[in-house]
């Protein structure tokens, strides 16, 4: 009756149950279990874990946060991240939400933005393809025409701001970011482009719109 029991609750859980022998239960997320992704997903271990285990995090980051004691939905994000980042923070923004990622042998101290929950489920705002969302309507900008005689080689770095979020006229949202421009990233930034990702009502990606490139001094 008890081992009854354990697979009716695991199964309301939304849990696979296999290899079930008595008196144990082996018990993985099931894949429809990942996504919604809420607070529950954010893994957040000490700076002192994280220097204790920094050199095991480069070899196996599931194996360390399973041992620091991460969720099984955070462990299934980042197994969805092919086991390399693992989401660091969470906030609800309506049907899409936005999330920041972490990948312990970056070398950088950049933020990785993801947006999560919408169809599709998750896009990571940090490896999205600049010529997708630049293409031929930044080499027409006025602004990036006259810095290339001073900076020809200033591009895109994937330097992101989150600038926040704005309703869609008939619904849906816009996630506004901002990326630094420069020729490299330990030098100055001239300029920062502004683009956009929309979603509609139900949270279906509609696209990347580059908005304007301004001015920077930072």
């Amino acid at each position: 009756m008890l081992t009854q029991r354990i697979l009716i609750s695991l199964f309301l859980m939304g849990v696979n149950v296999i290899g079930l022998t008595p008196g144990t239960v082996k018990a993985q997320v099931a894949p429809h279990a990942v996504f919604p992704i809420g607070p529950e997903a954010v893994w957040q271990p000490t700076d002192s874990f994280l220097s204790q285990h920094r050199t095991e995090m480069d070899k196996n980051l599931i194996a360390v946060m399973q041992k620091g004691g991460a969720s099984a939905q955070a462990i299934a994000v980042a197994r969805r991240l092919k086991g390399e980042q693992y989401l660091n923070s969470f906030t609800e923004l309506g049907v899409v939400d936005l999330g920041t990622i972490s990948s312990p042998n970056a070398n950088y101290a950049d933020t990785e933005y993801v947006l999560l929950n919408g169809k599709p489920p998750l896009i990571e705002v940090f490896n999205f393809p600049s010529d997708k969302i630049y293409g031929q309507k930044l080499q027409r900008d006025p602004l990036f025409r006259s810095l290339r005689p001073k900076y020809p080689n200033l591009g895109p770095m994937s330097r992101h701001k989150f600038m926040g979020m704005q309703p869609r006229a008939g619904g849906g949202q816009r996630f506004v970011f901002s990326e630094a421009f420069q020729e490299f990233r330990a030098g100055p930034i001239p300029a920062r482009a502004y683009f956009a990702f929309d979603f509609d009502s139900q949270g279906k990606f509609l696209g990347v719109s580059f908005l304007k490139l301004v001015e920077s001094r930072n």
